[in-house]
């Protein structure tokens, strides 16, 4: 028998024994696919970069209990780079899930002495942005 841990998210706070208990946070499959094209224009480059990120279930408490497990999920990433040879300058627009999608990190649950609320971590929702890199 395994070291045993006292969960306190229980009415009445049990000792659990976490042997055979997945690690939190840690995936059984977890990879990125990018795709990379890029074109010369002479002086300067354009390229456009689309990543997929796919990320299997996991648990977010080191008790494995149901309402702690984080299901799986996909994110799609796009950018578009600019690159100016002569001037040392770098222009990227991105999007990131881009399909905006709802991703779930993390459930929590608090102590049941806190009224055991059940929270979740959750990724951004479609982001935009843009990045300037001027070298002097």
């Amino acid at each position: 028998m395994g070291r045993e841990i006292r969960d306190t998210t229980e009415p009445v706070p049990v000792d659990s024994d976490l042997s055979g208990n997945e690690l939190i946070k840690a995936p059984p499959h977890k990879y990125t696919i990018n795709g990379h094209y890029t074109w010369d224009l002479g002086g300067s480059e354009l390229g456009f970069v689309a990543s997929y990120i796919y990320t299997d279930e996991q648990w977010s408490s080191v008790f494995n209990r149901a309402n702690t497990e984080v299901p799986s999920f996909e994110r799609v990433d796009f950018r578009l780079n600019y690159y100016s040879k002569a001037r040392d300058l770098r222009v990227s627009a991105y999007v990131r899930n881009a399909f905006d999608e709802d991703i779930i990190e993390a459930f929590e649950r608090t102590s049941w002495y806190f009224n055991q609320q059940q929270r979740a971590s959750i990724q951004a929702p479609r982001t935009f942005g843009i990045e300037v890199n001027y070298g002097f």
